[in-house]
């Protein structure tokens, strides 16, 4: 999740449909989670929220840069 909002700000909607391309099947209350846990951390930040239709979508993006360790 880190690699991906590093990259630009991104709902959770948004979160889940990257990463079944990618192949990781992941249920949105897990990403949710994982995106609190980031966010405690000091990792994520929210960038930006936007009124639709039934709620609010709320936008996270990476406070770093991530670099991958190969």
């Amino acid at each position: 999740m880190l690699d991906l909002l590093s990259k630009k700000p991104m709902s959770v909607h948004e979160i889940v449909q990257e990463l079944k391309k990618r192949g990781l099947f992941k249920n949105i209350n897990t990403i949710r989670y994982h995106l609190q846990v980031l966010k405690d951390a000091g990792l994520v930040e929210l960038v930006r929220t936007e009124e639709v239709k039934g709620g609010v979508l709320k936008y996270y993006a990476s406070k770093r840069k991530v670099y991958a360790l190969i």
